[in-house]
């Protein structure tokens, strides 16, 4: 995509409008740092309808800005359009500056949730680190975006985060503009942030480590509720048939198939063929995918998906699925365990009752579940947007066809012709099932 070229004079100033998907994804750390290098002075600052970027300098550092906005972009950004316009006459700020968000008609998007980031991951696994299997930790390029998000421009006051007021070291992190974590709405620590805890049915939180608890349970057998990006999930130990009949029979599930969560491809043999087709388990919406039953998956996981020859399949995307996966072997120190082959298999099929929409609030988790689940792991993050896991089938050569879009996909837009057949588009918002 080329930008428009800027009537700027050479010394002058010009004012840039980015649309597209360009808040909540460590945009304007990017173009403070790129102005920053380019010797540039100006202000960057979200608006209803995107970023505006004011740039003062000569035209040869301006034009430069403009090419590596574009090739620099943050990896969750999607940028649609840069229309510029030239500043009139006038005295040049000293420095280039991040302002507060503007405010006016709301034209720009939400990005999709992220499953958390290897940098994330290697904090979460760090004893040394100050969020040490901290189960709500997120930077600016992962982390709940559209599931936390009441209203835009999006800034922390107009998310879920909005109760939660930062310790005096994640303010410094949100305004250190060289941080990583510089202006991520979601961020929080054990000191300032949400909690998690667990708690059996009808009980008050345990006392102790809450994950350690949750496995304990799940390893007994028992059906806990577990609450992640977009609402909570039932899990059951795949590998224990009674549990998982005993999930199928309070959910009214009937003979269909249950997703099942491991901790990396790895983990996939003996019970699935993985092929090409496994590679869509890395996609960044983190989809359950359908993949072929291996020669053991009746014997390994019974009960799973009975009559049917493929297994849906899904990789942990929050970090409270990453600390149950850790839990289970034993808490190593770093990254290097999730390339390899872990025992635990999670059945995670949503949490709601026969026909009923998706659970995602604490206050209503306890009645709506209250004949289902044994015992809840839950943090008190709220859900504003109730989102279930995308679902995925493989085609031929590696392709893949999204037979749920959701978590992690949306709220991104599907560009169609102009000139294209009319569309016609019937909600999920409480799973309707219309018939034409």
């Amino acid at each position: 995509m080329a930008v428009a070229p800027s009537p700027a004079r050479q010394t002058g100033g010009e004012r840039l409008r980015v649309t597209g998907l360009v808040q909540g994804v460590g945009f304007r750390p990017t173009v403070w740092r790129l102005a920053r290098e380019e010797g540039l002075a100006g202000s960057v600052r979200n608006t209803g309808e995107g970023v505006v970027v004011e740039l003062w300098g000569p035209e040869a550092a301006r034009e430069r800005f403009r090419r590596r906005l574009l090739a620099e972009a943050p990896p969750l950004a999607r940028i649609d359009g840069v229309a510029a316009e030239a500043l009139e006459a006038g005295e040049a700020p000293a420095d280039f500056r991040i302002e507060a968000s503007g405010r006016g008609p709301t034209t720009t998007g939400v990005v999709p949730d992220a499953p958390v980031c290897a940098d994330c991951l290697s904090e979460l696994f760090d004893p040394g680190n100050r969020r040490y299997r901290y189960a709500c930790l997120n930077c600016t390029h992962c982390g709940p975006r559209y599931t936390i998000t009441e209203a835009i421009p999006y800034d922390r006051a107009n998310t879920a985060l909005a109760g939660f007021p930062l310790c005096p070291a994640c303010r410094g992190e949100y305004e250190d503009p060289a941080d990583r974590r510089f202006h991520a709405q979601p961020t929080a620590c054990p000191r300032c942030g949400p909690t998690l805890i667990f708690r059996e049915a009808g009980a008050e939180p345990a006392p102790g480590d809450a994950v350690a608890a949750a496995l304990e349970a799940l390893i007994a057998g028992q059906i806990v509720a577990i609450k992640g990006i977009g609402g909570y999930h039932l899990a059951v130990d795949a590998r224990n048939p009674d549990a998982v009949a005993r999930l199928r029979g309070r959910k009214d599930r009937g003979g269909k198939p249950f997703a099942v969560m491991v901790a990396n491809t790895a983990s996939l043999a003996p019970w699935v063929v993985p092929g090409e087709a496994a590679r869509h388990l890395s996609d960044p919406s983190r989809p359950v995918v359908l993949l072929p039953k291996g020669s053991r998956a009746e014997t390994v996981l019974p009960g799973i998906a009975p009559d049917l020859d493929e297994i849906g399949v899904l990789l942990p995307y929050a970090p409270v699925h990453h600390l149950l996966f850790h839990e289970a072997a034993g808490r190593p120190t770093g990254t290097g365990w999730l390339d390899e082959p872990q025992g635990l298999v999670l059945v995670m099929t949503s949490a709601n009752p026969g026909g009923e929409p998706l659970v995602t609030g604490n206050a209503e988790v306890a009645e709506r579940l209250a004949d289902i689940a044994d015992a809840f792991l839950e943090h008190d993050r709220p859900i504003l947007v109730g989102c279930d896991d995308s679902v995925l089938r493989a085609r031929g050569e590696g392709s893949g066809v999204y037979l749920r879009r959701s978590r992690g996909r949306v709220p991104a837009a599907v560009p169609l012709p102009e000139a294209g057949p009319s569309v016609l588009a019937l909600g999920g918002w409480l799973k309707t099932a219309p018939c034409l």
